[in-house]
């Protein structure tokens, strides 16, 4: 009877193992992602990009900006780009959108001062 015991007693250790890896193993997928995601290929732009949204407002990315790689297919190459709003201001002048067909991103369309 003890035998018995003692057998159930390890399988139930051992699940709670696995699933306490699976956990742990989630989490640290998790902060490795962000991690490579903000530390991997980072450019800086060589001079002012102008960037169009689909509304058609017009700006520019500043030379020397930071950009993160994301991906390049179809002849375009896409960054993310991080901005950093003072709290007072990003809750007075940013709202929350709706999602679009592409996941949420709306890619800005860009060209530089010579148009290439």
């Amino acid at each position: 009877m003890a035998a018995l015991y003692a057998k159930g007693d390890m399988e139930l250790k051992s699940k709670i193992l696995v699933a306490l890896l699976c956990v742990v193993s989630f989490f640290a997928g998790s902060i490795w992602g962000k991690f490579n995601f903000v530390t991997s290929e980072i450019y800086s732009s060589s001079e002012d990009i102008e960037v169009k949204t689909d509304s058609g407002s017009i700006g520019k990315i500043p030379f020397g900006t930071e950009l993160h790689f994301h991906s390049s297919a179809h002849s375009a190459t896409k960054y993310f780009l991080f901005i950093e709003v003072p709290i007072e201001e990003s809750a007075s002048k940013v709202k929350a959108a709706e999602f679009d067909s592409y996941g949420g991103i709306k890619p800005l369309t860009s060209t530089f001062k010579d148009g290439v």
